[in-house]
């Protein structure tokens, strides 16, 4: 039976721009745990794909730095 991947949007789109937990962490100076409960499930006392939203001003500055595009709507989940 294959293994299932969990992918709970739209944070698990957003941490692979930008090549990972670490890296975004890194990038956001946060710790790499704090990401990377973005993208857990609320079982595993996670945010469920959900990023917090005081974290949204960053994330889209840091993305632009790098010549990236992330929008509200990306963090939202809206596309």
């Amino acid at each position: 039976m294959p293994r299932q991947v969990n992918t709970l949007e739209p944070a698990s789109s957003i941490v692979s721009v930008f090549g990972g937990c670490r890296a975004l962490a890194s990038a956001l100076k946060l710790c790499p745990s704090t990401v990377s409960r973005w993208s857990t499930s609320y079982d595993k006392r996670g945010t469920h794909g959900k990023i917090p939203q005081k974290y949204w001003t960053s994330i889209i500055q840091t993305a632009q730095n790098q010549g990236k595009t992330i929008t509200p709507a990306d963090l939202a989940g809206l596309k």
